[in-house]
């Protein structure tokens, strides 16, 4: 009886531990998602923003 029941605990627990690493990895990966996406609008959204206002200033700077 107690050896049947170990099993038991045994067999779930695997089983825990599959589907919680499985909601890990997807976890991470959204993450990882997440992130790309930022850097992505980083990279094309604030760097030419910056930049653009920086080529302006100097720009006027030398009219000026």
């Amino acid at each position: 009886m107690i050896c049947e029941n170990v099993q038991e605990l045994e067999i779930t627990n695997m089983i825990f531990n599959l589907s919680n690493s499985s909601i890990n990895s997807n976890i991470s990966q959204s993450f990882l998602n997440i992130t790309n996406n930022i850097t992505t609008i980083v990279d094309h959204i604030i760097i030419p923003v910056f930049t653009l206002s920086f080529v302006v200033e100097v720009l006027f700077s030398c009219f000026v």
